[in-house]
């Protein structure tokens, strides 16, 4: 089971896997039809990886998708077909300073480049 954070619409996996090497390309499908700027569809295939969007925003996410998949297994990558749109217009993440042992700026710093790991798209 592909477990990823946070947990999309759907992740079907099939059996099977992609060879990852070190030149690896993507396909980048943009949608003609409209839809959530921050929606996507990730299809990894024996064959090759192709990411469906209709914005940057999608492509965005559904690489971070896939680089959090990657770094899970490594070189070889379970074939698989996540679909993903926000469930809510933000995906957050709240860190309450009362409590927080680190400045805001230190906060930023040392937090900022994870965040995103996580397709989260407001810190607040």
């Amino acid at each position: 089971m592909i477990r990823l954070i946070p947990q999309p619409l759907s992740v079907t996996e099939n059996t099977g896997a992609f060879v990852k090497a070190s030149d690896f390309t993507v396909t980048r499908k943009t949608l003609s039809v409209k839809q959530c700027d921050e929606s996507y569809s990730l299809y990894i295939k024996a064959d090759g990886i192709t990411i469906c969007a209709s914005s940057e925003k999608g492509f965005f996410y559904a690489e971070k998708t896939l680089e959090q998949i990657i770094s899970f297994y490594g070189d070889l990558i379970p074939v698989c077909t996540v679909n993903d749109s926000p469930r809510f217009e933000y995906r957050g993440f709240m860190i309450d300073w009362s409590a927080a042992v680190l400045t805001p700026i230190a906060c930023k710093e040392n937090f900022g480049s994870r965040i995103s790991m996580v397709t989260v798209s407001t810190v607040g």
